[in-house]
């Protein structure tokens, strides 16, 4: 990794708001690009990214929303090239930001409690696609070559640390895949509600990194290749059941290094738990025996087998720990033509999508399948979820009687995306999500004044899971 330069940059105003709403008004000279925001534990920070006429460049201007609805303008960063966020983690009192531009990587540490900004760049030849990122770091996983994978961990722009791990040859053709094939990074960080149905997989836990393989058409067996960080080695296992003769589906959540499996065929669902370091078997269940004995799950048994053995609808799995460190369940089905598990990027590239067609008068979520509106149409669309709820305690055995209230509390971010997206007074709008309230970015329609705002957000009483 060649490191280009460190910028330090200081704090350049606070702006207090006694009400949920902040404006911003852009200088002649700048032309509004896009928005960006994610939260901070109890805050949220909102980008706005805009031209400058006179500097030729691009400038990041960030504001930092705190808990008590009080905005901080911090230092604007420039770029040559038109910034991507691409990652963003915090570590104590910073937060730092990864962006991608023309062949470079940028690292943005804002203190938040003096304002200071410290700017690490580096080269990089291509946008970090496999990350992962977690409370305090993020990670990016690339192959440099068939036989080299480079791991860069990213704590602060100052502390940016590289680790080579040798690939051999028997695992060369499945890493191929991996960066070949769409990759879904599951983020346990937040409340999962099905999880990815793709058929590579990727988890981190632990400086361990977890891969799931399953081919649906080939219906080959499942399996789990793990890269050891710490030692920095490479081994791979088949995800064996002996329960179910020649399952059709198969899917897998992976959490505390325990891998929770599905299996499934026009008759039943097994269930299984696995040790992911060594791939024992930890607990089994199925559909027709214990789980049916649930009455959260008796009167769906008949309805989720009708509805899986059509080729359209994929089996998914997630898992949540709850509010006593046990393991909340949903076995569930979606349609694979519509659904899509989103990471945080891609739900701002899909409002962003949205809203660019609607400013254009083409048709929004709900018309005709036609060229580009595909993605997003398939993204709003509704779910025919069957839902197969139970909680497992700590060796993984039946909690029949078990709330299954979440550490994690679930926001239908979704939802609330569209609204904005469809709200004809709200433009180039992005979004932030805290535990009781949601905050949001926007232009007006002339793009020259931006809002802040926040709303509330509304809960059943009887649950937080969905």
């Amino acid at each position: 990794m060649k490191t280009i330069t460190f910028i330090l940059l200081l704090f350049v105003s606070t702006v207090s708001v006694a009400n949920d709403t902040f404006s911003y008004t852009l200088e002649k000279h700048q032309k509004f690009e896009k928005t960006f925001s994610f939260a901070v534990e109890n805050a949220t920070i909102h980008l706005i990214i805009v031209k400058n006429k006179d500097t030729k460049k691009y400038d990041l201007i960030p504001f930092y929303m705190d808990s008590q609805q009080k905005v901080n303008q911090f230092e604007t960063s420039s770029f040559e090239d038109i910034p991507e966020i691409v990652a963003y983690h915090t570590n104590g009192d910073i937060v730092s930001i990864s962006t991608f531009q023309d062949k470079t990587v940028a690292v943005l540490d804002y203190n938040l409690q003096n304002g200071s900004v410290l700017e690490n760049t580096w080269e990089s030849k291509d946008k970090p696609v496999i990350k992962f990122i977690d409370d305090t770091k993020t990670r990016y996983l690339e192959s440099t070559d068939k036989e080299t994978l480079e791991l860069t961990t990213i704590t602060t722009s100052a502390d940016v640390q590289t680790k080579k791990i040798s690939v051999s040859k028997e695992f060369q053709k499945t890493i191929k895949e991996i960066f070949k094939e769409p990759v879904s990074i599951v983020d346990n960080q937040n409340f999962v509600k099905h999880g990815a149905i793709s058929e590579i997989q990727g988890y981190f836990n632990d400086e361990t990194i977890y891969f799931t393989f399953y081919d649906y058409f080939q219906k080959d067996t499942p399996e789990l290749l793990t890269v050891d960080i710490a030692t920095g080695t490479i081994s791979k296992k088949p995800i064996l059941q002996d329960v179910l003769e020649k399952p059709t589906d198969f899917n897998a959540h992976i959490v505390d290094d325990k891998l929770f499996a599905s299996f499934l065929t026009k008759e039943d669902l097994l269930f299984q738990v696995y040790d992911a370091k060594t791939g024992s078997v930890e607990q089994s269940h199925t559909l027709n025996g214990t789980l049916s004995q649930l009455r959260t799950i008796k009167g769906k048994r008949l309805a989720y087998l009708k509805k899986t053995k059509r080729f359209k609808f994929k089996s998914t799995v997630s898992v949540n720990k709850t509010q006593d460190n046990n393991y909340a369940v949903v076995v569930d089905v979606v349609n694979r033509d519509t659904y899509h598990y989103y990471d945080w990027f891609w739900l701002h590239t899909m409002m962003f999508n949205q809203q660019m067609m609607l400013n254009m008068g083409m048709p929004g979520g709900f018309g005709p399948k036609d060229f580009i509106t595909e993605d997003v149409i398939n993204y709003w669309a509704s779910e025919d979820s069957i839902p197969l709820e139970f909680v497992l305690d700590a060796n993984f055995k039946l909690l029949p009687d078990h709330n299954g209230a979440t550490q994690k509390k679930y926001v239908d971010k979704e939802k609330y995306a569209k609204q904005l997206a469809e709200n004809k007074t709200v433009f180039n709008s992005s979004i932030g999500f805290l535990e009781n309230e949601y905050r949001y970015i926007y232009t007006n329609k002339d793009e020259d004044v931006v809002t802040i705002k926040t709303k509330p957000i509304k809960r059943r009483v009887r649950s937080n899971r969905k």
